[in-house]
């Protein structure tokens, strides 16, 4: 084992090739995931930019419905981001073998860290007891089982080696967690996108909108990343037999997760909850919405009924914040990009959803 392969010449596989050599990317052998990783970094916005101020105001005299589904949340996001800020990059990278990915994932583990620390300051900044808004977090198992089989993907991964393990259990095992992630990222953040952005169109909690609306811009792109790699495996003939394989495994966790969402929309309505201009219909419907998009993107069958149009159009305007305009003096800006100009790199536009 070594950290610096100076005889690296395998062509640079994304996965259980030799060990990785230069960090260099001159010429990449997939550029599409070097675009993606310089998108990442225009996106650049830091956790204190958004002003809580007003939300602490509102947040004592709100509805306890409101209070309620918006703890919900917020707890599952926290959980989420701690997952998926540690373990794509922490137990995908033994076995990552090209330059690229691994600058990827970098920019990518980087902006999921900066998306727990966004939480930590909603509720440092927010609730008048922080600490036992995180006590709930740990103690919200309803919000932990959305991710218990992801979370069991990732360990079973971290156990094992690239040198020592069956090459073709680990290629089953990282096809499985990729999905995994690409799940995860396309499908189990618009609950709570939903929710929070369905209240921000009340103007209720403005200050967790705002920041939703920066952290959904990056969980679109990394949508867009676990695609690209799962496009780039797919045309790899050494992927083939192993996707052929796993596509019944794939099929069940992209449905796993799908229920999962559809079970918790309905848990956050359940008890006399309510959020005006959402209900669990709604919601569901927009879920079903959500997945099927998910599941097309990647050539999978679907076999649930789902709308042909979006259910709650109005949802665009914070997933795309580049269709609002806002006086500068009035609210944050939410959607601008760092060292970029218009049109140097693609746009997400095909993910959108």
């Amino acid at each position: 084992m070594t950290v610096l392969n100076l005889n690296k010449n395998d062509g640079n596989p994304l996965f259980l090739g030799s060990q990785l050599g230069l960090q260099e990317y001159t010429d990449p052998v997939y550029p599409q995931l070097e675009e993606l990783a310089l998108l990442q970094r225009s996106q650049f916005w830091t956790e204190t930019e958004i002003d809580m101020s007003k939300d602490a105001i509102q947040w004592k005299g709100l509805d306890e419905d409101i209070q309620d589904i918006s703890i919900l949340n917020l707890s599952w996001q926290i959980m989420a981001d701690s997952i998926v800020g540690r373990s794509p990059f922490t137990v995908l990278l033994p076995f990552i073998t090209n330059p690229e990915y691994e600058g990827m994932m970098v920019q990518w583990g980087y902006f999921e860290n900066l998306h727990s620390r966004a939480y930590s300051n909603i509720v440092r900044n927010t609730f008048p007891e922080p600490q036992e808004i995180i006590n709930e977090v740990k103690r919200n198992e309803k919000a932990f089982g959305r991710l218990e089989l992801i979370v069991d993907l990732f360990n079973g991964l971290s156990t094992m080696d690239p040198v020592y393990h069956d090459r073709e259990e680990l290629k089953c095992s990282l096809y499985k967690t990729i999905i995994a992630i690409y799940a995860l990222e396309s499908m189990q953040f618009y609950c709570s996108f939903a929710c929070t952005f369905a209240l921000a169109e009340q103007d209720i909690l403005n200050g967790f909108a705002d920041n939703l609306k920066l952290i959904a811009k990056d969980e679109a792109l990394h949508t867009r990343m676990s695609l690209e790699v799962l496009n780039i495996l797919k045309a790899d003939p050494e992927w083939q037999e192993t996707i052929e394989a796993e596509q019944e495994s794939a099929m069940f966790i992209l449905t796993h997760v799908m229920e999962k969402e559809r079970e918790w929309s309905k848990y956050l309505f359940s008890e006399g909850r309510q959020v005006m201009g959402l209900n669990a219909h709604l919601l569901d419907e927009y879920l079903c919405y959500v997945s099927a998009n998910s599941f097309k993107a990647i050539g999978f069958e679907i076999d649930f009924e789902y709308p042909e149009r979006n259910p709650i159009p109005w949802i665009d305007k914070y997933l795309d914040p580049s269709k609002v305009q806002v006086a500068p003096q009035e609210r944050q800006i939410t959607n601008y990009r760092v060292g970029s100009t218009d049109g140097d790199l693609g746009d997400l536009s095909d993910l959108d959803w």
